[in-house]
């Protein structure tokens, strides 16, 4: 109960800021400033349930859409790579490449 008082005055205060910046929105009286939070607290809790619920396959296709065949959430491996340097050593990440070429900072 106390979330919804809580959300029920953020949503009031963000009337009263538009009906302040906004020349075309007019609100009378403190009744109707509460009024109209209650009425898009409810429009909130109906809605965004049913939006949720809709977009639920494109979220899921958005996830898996990098390109390869595992999920995007993976976490990467942590398998060493096959691939060498001409050096002969391991590769090394593009911070210690910087490093060593003097783009990040001196030898």
């Amino acid at each position: 109960m106390r979330g919804f008082f809580f959300r029920l005055i953020i949503t009031a205060l963000g009337l009263w800021a538009a009906a302040a910046i906004i020349p075309g929105v007019r609100i009378d009286d403190w009744r109707t400033l509460i009024i109209g939070a209650l009425l898009l607290g409810i429009v909130n809790a109906v809605i965004r349930p049913i939006i949720l619920i809709l977009t639920l396959p494109l979220t899921v296709l958005t996830l898996c859409s990098r390109g390869s065949t595992s999920p995007g959430w993976a976490p990467p491996s942590s398998a060493p790579s096959s691939s060498a340097s001409p050096a002969g050593s391991p590769r090394r990440s593009w911070a210690a490449r910087a490093a060593s070429s003097g783009i990040a900072g001196s030898k």
